[in-house]
């Protein structure tokens, strides 16, 4: 039904909600809880997720999107997936810098 490309999107896209649900839950949830080796654990699992895993993520959707767009037969299901494919570009690439913005300060 999906071809490789849209499975590779599929896939990233899924990866990124994951990640930025683990994100909000060792940033949110572990503080509140006051666990101090869990805390500078749950820090270096975040530092990690931002800094290496999100980037690779909005990488492979960037070259989906630069796929889909340069590809021919365009039906309204590709057009979906550039719509979405675009606007998730665009909202985790915000995230992720507010986010490395964050780890650079700590202070904002």
């Amino acid at each position: 039904m999906f071809n490789r490309v849209d499975k590779c999107f599929f896939i990233s896209l899924i990866i990124m909600l994951i990640n930025l649900i683990i994100i909000f839950v060792l940033t949110v949830g572990i503080p509140i809880i006051h666990l101090n080796n869990l805390f500078k654990i749950s820090n270096y699992i975040v530092n990690i997720i931002v800094l290496f895993i999100l980037p690779i993520c909005i990488v492979t959707q960037i070259i989906v999107l630069s796929i889909k767009i340069i590809s021919k037969n365009k039906i309204l299901r590709d057009w979906i997936i550039i719509l979405i494919n675009f606007l998730s570009i665009l909202f985790l690439g915000l995230i992720t810098t507010c986010l490395i913005g964050s780890l650079i300060n700590p202070l904002i």
